[in-house]
């Protein structure tokens, strides 16, 4: 069943219930229909969160698009912790939905421009996630390794794919055997998030990985990840962007390594990357980033790195019991 057609059966569904049908001149449905697919499950996942469960296509957002409510949900968001980058991403939500509405002619020019006015939060706080370590993937590869099955293979393929590739998870579950081209490697990503189609690669390791899980896979169309059953038998379903973190959940706990996520893998890409040399322009291509300054956010550095560009510091502390030559410190006139 499409999803239209599900929509559709939970719109009787709830017709029949005597529940609120979405009309299609509400302002969070036209936002909603505005993003791409990906873009578009988040962002009603989190509109849900905002409203407290409530469907944000039957909203009563010409009532809640108000100066004072929009700047309480902002007061709001930053009293829950929540990051600032976070709280911008909901109040961008609440423009776009402002925006649709303006056009619907459901709020006036002068209440737009006082939702437009709330501004962003600024400020910084320590960046989310983490780039993996070199000793973390080895020992995920090993783990992979000592798992005979076809899960344990399409595991490191998985793994090797995330990494290299610097995939989202839903860019990665989405890809068709077709999209991998096996001579050379290279990988089309098409209409990836904000519908943008790139080219990444699957290279050295990864690549070899994805060679042994190819092997068992075999050479039919349809999706490049499948799903394997608790009996090895490799199935036909695609796999859900939901799994993919629950089978990162399940390495980490096996391998013994600290939690992480989908989008650490991605992190992890895009750091070792940077820290090779290669350029961001580059590096922000193959992340499918618009602006560079958003690459540059997902760097990661480890905390013995910064030990290391520490120790390039010299502060001329003098011991006890006898006087440091002041001509050592390079900081000294």
């Amino acid at each position: 069943m499409t999803r239209q057609e599900l929509r559709q059966v939970g719109t009787a569904r709830e017709r029949d219930l005597g529940l609120q049908v979405p009309a299609p001149d509400n302002a969070g449905k036209k936002y909603l229909d505005s993003l791409a697919d990906s873009t578009r499950y988040v962002a009603e996942k989190r509109l849900r969160r905002l409203l407290e469960g409530m469907d944000p296509e039957c909203a009563p957002w010409p009532e809640l698009l108000r100066y004072e409510k929009v700047s309480e949900v902002r007061g709001n968001l930053l009293k829950q912790g929540l990051s600032y980058g976070t709280v911008n991403v909901y109040l961008s939500d609440l423009r776009g939905i402002a925006n649709q509405a303006r056009r619907l002619r459901q709020i006036t020019a002068e209440e737009l421009e006082d939702v437009l006015e709330i501004k962003p939060v600024k400020g910084s706080r320590l960046p989310p996630g983490r780039a993996l370590s070199a000793a973390e993937f080895v020992a995920l590869a090993d783990t992979c390794a000592r798992d005979n099955t076809p899960r344990g293979r399409r595991d490191d393929a998985l793994l090797g794919a995330l990494y290299s590739t610097g995939a989202r998870r839903e860019e990665l579950v989405n890809l068709n055997l077709a999209d991998y081209d096996q001579a050379t490697g290279l990988v089309k990503i098409i209409q990836g998030k904000g519908r943008k189609d790139r080219i990444v690669a699957i290279v050295n390791g990864a690549r070899r990985a994805l060679g042994d899980w190819l092997k068992i896979r075999g050479d039919g169309p349809g999706p490049l990840f499948l799903a394997v059953n608790r009996g090895g038998k490799i199935g036909t379903a695609r796999l859900t962007a939901q799994t993919v973190y629950d089978i990162l959940d399940r390495l980490a706990e096996s391998t013994g390594i600290a939690a992480f996520r989908p989008h650490d893998m991605r992190r992890s890409c895009l750091t070792s990357m940077m820290t090779a040399g290669v350029p961001m322009a580059q590096v922000s291509r193959y992340a499918g980033h618009a602006n560079p300054a958003t690459t540059a956010g997902y760097l990661r550095t480890t905390e013995a790195e910064m030990i290391a560009a520490a120790g390039t510091l010299n502060y001329p502390h003098v011991d006890r019991g006898h006087r440091q030559d002041a001509g050592s410190w390079t900081g000294s006139k």
